[in-house]
């Protein structure tokens, strides 16, 4: 009776620490979940706007002079809408191996349209503010991964032209991955 007794106690003894053990390991899971790696939620992404100008006068530049002399009044409105297109995102693997994690977007559609570069992932989407194209119909963005609210995972990235009359897309077949 008395053996009995005492395996019963060690029983408890046991469950008690295995108990303990499990509620530690869910708080340090907790932790890391919602502390060290919050949330993403959807809203818009900061960009550089000193690199965009740099970028915009360097497609002006490619101009002819015949362009630069031609009216500027051609509106996208228009014009039929280009699919859009061109180098969404600079890196599919920002920071790793040791790449870097500035970022740079381009999307090409027709002069004068409006663009804009989103990234999703299940229920979040971020986005690249919305731009004009220029006279070549290219919009760049130059951003950092660590200020854009991108969570680790894969996000679709999908370039979005619109001329007021029409709305096209182009989704990249590589995803971006955030470690």
């Amino acid at each position: 009776m008395k053996l009995l007794k005492n395996n019963n106690h060690k029983n408890k003894k046991i469950l008690i620490i295995v108990l303990i053990f499990a509620f530690i390991a869910g708080s340090f899971y907790v932790i890391d979940r919602y502390i060290f790696h919050p949330k993403a939620v959807s809203g818009p992404i900061k960009t550089s706007d000193t690199n965009i100008k740099k970028n915009k006068s360097k497609t002006s530049d490619i101009q002819n002079t015949s362009e630069k002399s031609s009216s500027n009044n051609a509106t996208s409105s228009s014009s039929e809408l280009t699919k859009p297109y061109g180098t969404l995102v600079s890196n599919h693997k920002p920071g790793q191996n040791g790449s870097d994690l500035n970022m740079q977007s381009q999307c090409i559609t027709t002069p004068g349209a409006k663009c804009y570069i989103k990234f999703t992932r299940a229920d979040v989407e971020k986005t690249l503010p919305e731009r004009t194209t220029d006279n070549n119909g290219s919009v760049f963005w130059q951003w950092k991964i660590k200020e854009a609210g991108l969570t680790t995972g894969n996000w679709q990235v999908t370039a979005v032209a619109n001329n007021g009359n029409k709305t096209l897309s182009t989704t990249d077949q590589i995803e971006l991955e955030i470690k």
